[in-house]
């Protein structure tokens, strides 16, 4: 029911998230399509540290929230304004700078899972690169950019993932916002849109830390992706920037995305093999 899958999106947006069912490591086989718990498992292996492809590493700092992607549609369906804000609150936003959200083309609030279609919202603040990552005082958010692997950065038809992706970004910056669909390489087959949607994340939040380190969080530059300067032009009040991770998304190649599945298989097989759950960082 609706009301069922508002209270499971919520129970996993403020409680410890729910366990990963038997058998989702299949999920990562190859022509298999990821759903709500894959990206979920992938994403908590990569806050917490492990990464399947490159080994392990430090933890994501506090500025960077992975979203569960059964919160996110429920943000992005929820009609109740306090039931949002509660969520919001519970995933310590004030506290963030960067949010990488799933989105799914699904509208069904009935049924898990229903979608066809895997893209990534990213938000981000360019406030306080220079003082790290560090909770600030300042608007959140400022930069929104949508990217998907199916239509490559087109953002003249976005359909329903870019209109999940406005929705979602507007509830969480408090106002509404333009969301920028920005380019990234092509998926090659129907299946692997989530796969896409985990690299681009590793990527991104890789990068993110790394600028911070080194004191800015993007690139005023003449070379921004060719869609962000069209975009740009058409709509006044976009700076003409591109993301410290914009050049290394688009170099992203399909052999990468099906090597990176195979070695997610590989570490999930192994952990479901010895017994050990890979289980998200509390978000309250």
């Amino acid at each position: 029911s609706r009301e069922g899958q508002q209270h499971v999106a919520f129970r996993r947006a403020t409680r410890s998230p729910l366990p990963p069912p038997p058998g989702l490591a299949e999920t990562f086989r190859p022509g298999q399509w990821l759903n709500d718990a894959s990206i979920a498992l992938a994403y908590a292996q990569f806050a917490a540290g492990g990464d399947a492809a490159a080994g392990h590493g430090s933890s994501l700092p506090e500025a960077i929230l992975l979203m569960d992607p059964a919160t996110a549609f429920w943000l992005t369906m929820q009609e109740d304004p306090n039931q949002v804000e509660d969520v919001k609150s519970a995933l310590k936003l004030q506290d963030r700078q960067l949010v990488l959200c799933p989105i799914n083309d699904s509208s069904n609030c009935s049924r898990a899972d229903a979608g066809t279609h895997w893209t990534l919202l990213v938000c981000w603040s360019q406030n306080g690169g220079a003082a790290g990552l560090t909770t600030s005082s300042l608007p959140q958010f400022t930069h929104f950019y949508h990217y998907d692997s199916l239509l490559g950065g087109s953002w003249a038809s976005g359909g329903a993932n870019l209109t999940q992706a406005r929705t979602l970004a507007s509830r969480l910056a408090g106002r509404d916002v333009q969301v920028l669909p920005d380019d990234c390489p092509k998926q090659t087959n129907c299946f692997d849109c989530g796969i896409y949607v985990l690299l681009f994340s590793e990527i991104i939040a890789r990068a993110f830390i790394e600028s911070h380190d080194r004191g800015f969080g993007a690139q005023p530059s003449p070379y921004a992706s060719k869609t962000s300067w069209s975009f740009a032009e058409a709509h006044d009040g976009w700076s003409h920037s591109q993301p410290v991770w914009q050049s290394r998304v688009e170099s992203v190649t399909p052999m990468e995305v099906s090597v990176r599945r195979a070695r997610y298989f590989e570490s999930f097989v192994a952990a479901a093999s010895t017994g050990l759950v890979v289980r998200p960082p509390l978000t309250a």
